[in-house]
């Protein structure tokens, strides 16, 4: 059994998933960084590139974005539910694009912008997502997720949606839609068809570069690709929260009494233990058990992962270096998943001599992987013992989320960023303005000295209606600059009088 619990401060929402008392997945997404993955617009083309055999576009957003000329249609974009291949096992090749500056395209974001590469689009492979069903308006390949295997039941299934869309689309039914009622799945075929028609009006009346669809937030995301009914429950920090995550998985048909509102003192993530969890993404040492430890390197080339015995015990080598290697390979599955490390991979496994002790680890290596939705390809043992693999980049990592460079070691260390730590005050402050009890309307007068570093104050000050919208913050907090604090540090004292 898991739980999702998922908590906002205005301008910061974060999502995570519990399975087994442990952190199984995060997300963090902010009001200033919001993801564009799965937005639709009507592009500009500004500049073709025969070498590459791209185009890049002008979206109306603040970085051009990257179009391949020609598309794949690419069953890793839908994780877990891909459908079954066609018997030939051919990829679905899309057309050619053949466009010149000035051309208005209709594309999709498919990949966030990360670092200094724009976000990925297409203009083949346009997909509206529903809880039960992804809608692919642009191809006519049909199909039911790998995970449904009965046959009787795809059978229902396909023969509910093929009713109901149109021959010329195509769509994928999601592993969520097993046992589905058939008014709930048609339900919300209409709800994508219309949307599609939303679009498509859109782009015929407007001129680009225009945004005609937005995907989404945060917590709508993770209740459509991450709820199942195997989740015991829905932990919120706030009432709007609550009413807007009841109404969504009313919407999938789902049972929205799982959610329930968090209502303690301590923060939800911090009484959860999730808060601590998260704290730790952030290390480039993780423990194992036994006395070993693995160290993540995140570099601009690739991410390289070395695993550490730590000390050796009494028990033969040859042994301890295998259950070393083997908790690693778990562990580091878990990581990479936990921290979405994506791009070239390079780990260094202790060194083993025996071909068995190696085959085990990588067949326990690749099991780890499995539940992983990205798209993963994984190498042998190479001759000097490492193990390459590329897995899915889709986002930034946690780390460059979270994080910034440190201005003392010039980037070979990190800082909590000043918008972590801004959520962080956020969050201690919300105890000493929460309403009073029995008095509607009304809250605590305390006036609030908030000590912090001059570099964090300079931040506040600058977005203070940012992090602070509402009213009640306005003239109770006396900022005072303490040049003996940190810059990921804050002091609140809290006036008696």
């Amino acid at each position: 059994m898991s739980k999702i619990m998922i908590d906002s401060v205005g301008f910061e929402t974060r999502a995570a998933i519990v399975a087994a008392g442990r952190l199984q997945y995060f997300e963090v997404e902010r009001t200033n960084r919001l993801s564009l993955t799965g937005n639709v617009y009507k592009g500009k083309v500004i500049r073709v590139l025969p070498s590459l055999n791209a185009a890049f576009l002008n979206t109306g957003e603040a970085r051009e974005a990257f179009l391949p000329l020609t598309d794949v249609a690419d069953d890793s974009l839908y994780g877990e539910d891909a459908a079954e291949e066609k018997k030939d096992g051919k990829r679905h090749l899309s057309r050619r694009l053949k466009l010149k500056p000035g051309d208005q395209v209709l594309v999709q974001v498919v990949k966030d912008a990360i670092g200094t590469k724009g976000p990925k689009i297409t203009a083949n492979n346009i997909s509206i997502a529903g809880y039960l069903l992804v809608l692919l308006p642009q191809q006519q390949r049909r199909g039911v997720s790998r995970r449904i295997t009965e046959h009787s039941e795809r059978d229902r299934l396909l023969k509910i949606a093929a009713s109901d869309i149109p021959e010329s689309f195509g769509f994928i039914i999601r592993t969520s839609a097993l046992g589905c009622r058939e008014k709930t799945l048609r339900l919300e075929i209409h709800r994508l068809l219309s949307t599609w028609e939303e679009i498509s009006t859109g782009f015929k009346k407007k001129n680009g570069p225009v945004r005609l669809h937005s995907e989404t937030d945060l917590s709508g995301r993770i209740l459509r690709d991450r709820y199942a009914p195997e989740v015991e429950e829905i932990l919120v920090d706030s009432i709007p929260l609550l009413k807007s995550c009841r109404r969504t998985l009313a919407l999938f048909g789902a049972d929205a009494r799982k959610v329930h509102l968090h209502q303690g003192k301590t923060p939800l993530f911090t009484h959860t233990g999730v808060e601590e969890g998260i704290n730790k993404i952030l290390s480039r040492k993780v423990a194992l058990g036994g006395g070993g430890y693995i160290i993540i390197e995140e570099t601009e080339a690739l991410c390289a992962v070395d695993v550490n015995s730590g000390r050796i015990s009494g028990e033969d080598y040859r042994s301890m270096v295998l259950r070393t290697n083997l908790l690693a390979a778990e562990e580091i599955a878990w990581q990479l998943r936990l921290r979405n490390l994506g791009g070239l991979i390079v780990v260094d496994f202790i060194d083993m001599d025996r071909p068995q002790d190696r085959k085990q680890v990588q067949e326990v290596f690749e099991k780890a992987l499995e539940p992983d939705k990205a798209r993963i390809k994984v190498l042998r043992f190479s001759k000097f013992g490492l193990v390459e693999m590329t897995r899915q980049r889709m986002r930034e990592s946690l780390r460059d989320y979270l994080a910034d460079d440190c201005p003392v070691c010039a980037g070979r260390g990190v800082v909590t960023s000043d918008e972590t730590v801004a959520a962080q005050l956020r969050r201690s402050l919300q105890v000493e303005f929460k309403p009073i009890r029995g008095l509607l309307g009304l809250y605590s007068r305390k006036k609030i000295n908030l000590k912090v570093s001059p570099h964090f104050g300079e931040y506040l000050t600058k977005n203070f209606n940012l992090i602070f919208p509402e009213r009640i913050y306005k003239n109770r907090i006396n900022l005072i600059s303490d040049t003996s604090l940190p810059s990921d540090q804050f002091k609140i004292i809290v006036d008696a009088t």
